[in-house]
């Protein structure tokens, strides 16, 4: 999955600073962890030694080791379901949707588009741990079928919203998957960015023909 940017600081106080700086710390420290050892290979009190802080701190942050695995994709399903939120009059949530993706897929390194896509993904090596990531997904789903069935003022039985949802989803997903990285990987590395491009712009074709204008925001009274 593409990096998440680590967040902005400047406009919180200097307690809020650094619980924040501390929290990306953690993160940090247990990615280039996972990534040297494997996510298995590594014990919570050898995250929190490296990262100089208490176990007792780091749980203060996470509730598990898995919240450390999937720190960047819980950012990112936060950041879909706050666009979409607050989106502006006349857009859609495909509308919305579609920002996200474009500015996501042009904040990566053009020179680095495999290992940006691939995040924490390289970590994956159990069924369990597919698993879970795959429970994170449908559990943002489900919270964006919430939010579109009650902007929609849709019946509890509509399908409509939950199908909106898994669509808008499904793109975010497929840019962390190995299976875009194999239709990327034997691109020459010059050309892998324009290639992305296109293969986000087919899918938003694809998908968008359906719900493009599903749950237009309306102007403010």
């Amino acid at each position: 999955m593409a990096e998440i940017s680590p967040p902005s600081f400047s406009s919180l106080g200097l307690r809020e600073r650094k619980k924040a700086m501390t929290r990306q710390a953690i993160v940090e420290t247990a990615k280039r962890l996972f990534e040297e050892r494997g996510f298995s290979q590594v014990t919570v009190a050898e995250i929190s030694d490296s990262a100089n802080v208490s176990v007792k701190t780091l749980f203060t942050y996470f509730d598990s080791k898995d919240d450390l695995l999937f720190e960047d994709e819980k950012k990112l399903c936060h950041s879909i379901l706050e666009g979409i939120r607050n989106r502006k009059s006349g857009e859609s949530p495909f509308d919305a949707t579609k920002i996200i993706l474009w500015n996501l897929i042009h904040s990566i390194n053009p020179e680095a588009i495999l290992e940006s896509l691939e995040g924490f993904h390289k970590c994956m090596e159990t069924p369990e741990l597919s698993s879970r990531l795959l429970s994170l997904w449908e559990k943002y789903e489900k919270e964006l079928a919430t939010l579109l069935a009650e902007e929609t003022e849709s019946d509890p039985t509509d399908p409509l919203p939950k199908i909106v949802a898994v669509q808008l989803i499904s793109i975010f997903r497929l840019l962390g998957s190995s299976e875009l990285k194999a239709y990327l990987e034997p691109i020459p590395p010059a050309m892998r960015q324009r290639a992305l491009e296109k293969w986000l712009g087919r899918s938003l074709e694809l998908i968008g023909g359906g719900i493009k204008n599903f749950a237009l925001k309306q102007k403010e009274t």
